[in-house]
């Protein structure tokens, strides 16, 4: 619906002042629409151990370095298939890549950040995956997702799950003895040919 100028800045100003009573108030499951490339994120403000600004920072890093390497004219190889995936400016970098020089550049724009604590390289010197390879990690992301939620010894809402070539990687910020039972509950899983534990210990 077309509203007129002086009505929409009225929508929205009452839209900022919502979210920054929700924000202060601390509440649960805060959804901030179009802050992030127009997606909507949820914020647990009661589970996720990382504050809201950290939440914030580390998705728009997230969006900004997967802008670069898609943008970035030395990268433009289409065997390039590389994400990073980002818990308290902690970057893990998964996928492929086809040579050495390729994977240098994508480790330079990662750093390049100044919310960039720590790069984690784990992009694998290969072609790109195929679509049934994809498909098996995600369905692998799903079932260890699954195991976590039934776990009673960890809170999957803290865990961040990523699967490549059937190696599972675990982050977030969590303490020993939850690392320890995620990584167990990954290690259930038929399929899982590795589980690389990246969290960062409470």
């Amino acid at each position: 619906m077309n509203y007129p100028s002086n009505m929409r800045q009225h929508i929205g100003g009452i839209a900022l002042m919502g979210l920054s009573v929700i924000l202060i108030s601390g509440c649960v499951s805060v959804p901030i629409a179009g802050l992030i490339g127009g997606s909507a994120i949820a914020i647990d403000l009661s589970r996720d151990n990382r504050s809201v600004g950290t939440y914030l920072n580390d998705n728009v890093l997230e969006a900004k370095i997967s802008n670069e390497i898609r943008s970035d004219a030395a990268l433009s190889s289409s065997q390039i298939n590389v994400s990073p995936t980002i818990i308290n400016g902690v970057i893990l970098l998964t996928g492929e890549a086809p040579n050495r020089t390729h994977i240098d550049r994508i480790l330079d724009i990662a750093k390049s950040f100044k919310n960039t604590r720590k790069v984690i390289n784990r992009i694998e010197l290969a072609g790109k995956s195929t679509l049934a390879s994809r498909a098996n990690d995600s369905w692998i992301t799903m079932e260890v997702k699954t195991a976590l939620f039934h776990s009673k010894k960890v809170d999957h809402l803290r865990i961040k799950v990523v699967t490549e070539r059937a190696h599972v990687y675990l982050m977030g910020l969590v303490s020993a003895e939850e690392a320890d039972a995620a990584a167990q509950a990954a290690r259930s899983i038929n399929g899982v040919a590795r589980v690389v534990k990246v969290f960062e210990y409470l």
